[in-house]
């Protein structure tokens, strides 16, 4: 069935993705028109979205997220918005049921990517809340099942002098990759693991730290040939931030092309310089194989926005 959208609360949405050294992509709505119906009246609020089930890195990708929304002073409505998914239709950002700002108060906006109905019904999370103050708290969130993780906030905003609604979404997770080469002739992968990370979490907002981590999840290939070229192994894997420890291990069966029966394995723990993984932040391993040792580079640390961008969502 499609949507409705009636509002109580009608905010002015503009949805702004920014690169770095790149300049603004901007989609904006000045008013948001319910399908069949004029616009939303004066003085109520919109909102934007995202979703992908991967890192976000362009804004055609947002077209959903959900929304939390306080005000004070308190009243029986002080909950404005409870988990409430904002999606992207007709390149307008809609929103089930229509709320007004109301003079006199002062407003307070928290937000979630994915949405909580993509997290919860996929899988990804078990259950996902967020109260008054902004303490966010997902649990038994699954790194495997690749999906981005931003929040963002907004607050002090006045009901008598209603604006733009603006969010700056911070990613929650950080992203490790690998990428391998052979010296001399090319070697042959039997088989290749990336194992030891954590990909089960519990995220709360007001603790510090504010994950804690279980699991033991392996990432695998096999059976292919690695030339003497840098070459990407398991993709960009978005991981929950967690410490590093010589429990994650890169083991690898190979053999050098046209030297069969000469295949052996090794495993090795992660070079010790980066110690944890850190929301917002990517991490690339190199590695070489050389004959019968295997070289570790020191590995690449950078903003995440750096390569993926951060997301700026007005609504």
């Amino acid at each position: 069935m499609r949507k409705t959208t009636v509002h109580i609360l009608s905010i002015t949405t503009s949805v702004l993705l920014t690169m770095a050294g790149a300049s603004f992509t901007v989609i904006s709505c000045t008013k948001t028109t319910a399908p069949g119906t004029e616009a939303s009246p004066e003085g109520a609020i919109t909102f934007s979205g995202v979703d992908t089930k991967a890192a976000v890195e362009d804004a055609s990708e947002i077209s959903e997220f959900s929304v939390w929304g306080y005000y004070t002073p308190e009243d029986a409505s002080s909950a404005v918005f409870n988990k409430v998914k904002v999606t992207k239709e007709d390149n307008q950002w809609e929103y089930d049921g229509l709320r007004f700002w109301q003079s006199g108060k002062q407003y307070n906006f928290y937000a979630l990517y994915p949405a909580v109905e993509t997290l919860t019904t996929g899988g990804v999370a078990e259950d996902i809340t967020c109260d008054a103050s902004g303490a966010l708290s997902i649990t038994g969130f699954d790194s495997t099942k690749g999906h981005d993780l931003m929040t963002a906030s907004c607050t002090g905003m006045l009901g008598s002098d209603p604006q733009p609604v603006a969010f700056t979404f911070s990613h929650e997770l950080a992203l490790v990759s690998f990428v391998g080469q052979s010296e001399g002739s090319n070697a042959q992968i039997i088989s290749i693991k990336f194992s030891g990370v954590k990909n089960i979490g519990n995220y709360n907002a007001s603790l510090s730290p504010e994950w804690t981590v279980s699991g033991n999840h392996v990432y695998e290939e096999a059976s292919f040939e690695l030339p003497s070229v840098p070459t990407d192994i398991f993709g960009e894997i978005m991981v929950i931030p967690q410490s590093v420890n010589d429990d994650y291990k890169l083991t690898i069966e190979y053999e050098y092309k046209g030297i069969e029966g000469t295949s052996q394995t090794k495993e090795i723990s992660l070079p010790d310089s980066v110690t944890k993984w850190e929301a917002g932040k990517s991490y690339r391993y190199t590695f070489t194989i050389v004959g019968d040792y295997i070289l570790f580079s020191t590995p690449e640390v950078n903003a995440w926005s750096e390569s993926s961008g951060g997301i700026i969502i007005v609504a």
